[in-house]
């Protein structure tokens, strides 16, 4: 009875292996593709705020003076949080980058990974 069924069940056993392992990876991929035009959206927007952060709003407060127009009630703290911004940009950027890295190289071990 040993004979009979070894060969023909662990055949079977593995081609069941072969098969899950092709469906994770195709899942893995199609997680990736839905994946990756929100994080390239996100991140042209991140970089569109962040020029206008840098860029755009020192520019507005000379000319908000020159014109002798009252700020927007919103804008009071603007200028100081865009300061703040073009003096320590390089250093947030490179924050994030490293929040990722290291949140990459965390999720790898196996007890911090769950």
């Amino acid at each position: 009875m040993g004979e009979e069924s070894g060969g023909a069940a662990l055949a079977a056993r593995c081609d069941d292996l072969r098969d899950q392992i092709a469906f994770r990876i195709a899942i893995r991929k199609t997680a990736t593709k839905a994946v990756a035009y929100p994080i390239f959206i996100l991140s042209f927007a991140a970089g569109v705020v962040g020029l206008v952060v840098i860029r755009l709003i020192p520019n507005l407060k000379p000319l908000l003076d020159s014109l002798n127009v009252a700020a927007p009630g919103n804008y009071s703290h603007t200028p100081g949080n865009s300061a703040f911004f073009q003096a320590y940009w390089r250093l947030i950027l490179i924050s994030v980058v490293g929040a990722a890295v290291a949140f990459r190289l965390l999720r790898g071990i196996r007890p911090l990974a769950y």
